[in-house]
């Protein structure tokens, strides 16, 4: 009868939008490499989701230093089940690990925030 009930919950729970929906939860993001060496140009990345509702984002790169995650560039659009390769130029990058970081939004205010989502983290080498 327990196990019953914490389900019963969590349905409830998500149905009146008190956790991130399904569709939110499904959205992945990946880069074209696990490393980048000296002769790479770009990092391209890619953000997909399984549902067809509207979501406007802000993508972040982001570099690893000893005290945490500092964003670097980022870049902002919209999609609906993927986005366009985006692209972060290793040009402006030093050595080191770096990750993307994609906030969701349902409106394009960017006042309505559905979660934040991360690709495996990558390392650059600029020489």
């Amino acid at each position: 009868m327990k196990r019953f009930i914490t389900i019963t919950i969590a349905v409830v729970l998500m149905t009146i939008g008190l956790t991130m929906p399904a569709s939110a939860a499904s959205i992945t993001v990946k880069v074209d490499a696990p490393y980048y060496t000296p002769k790479a140009t770009s990092v391209d990345v890619v953000a997909s989701k399984s549902s067809g509702s509207h979501v406007y984002y802000m993508m972040t790169l982001q570099q690893q230093y000893t005290d945490g995650w500092k964003s670097k560039q980022s870049l902002r659009g919209d999609f609906i089940k993927s986005t366009p390769t985006k692209r972060f130029y290793t040009s402006t990058m030093t050595n080191g690990q770096y990750r993307i970081k994609l906030t969701a939004y349902s409106n394009a205010a960017k006042t309505k925030k559905i979660g934040t989502y991360y690709s495996k983290d990558f390392a650059v080498t600029r020489w």
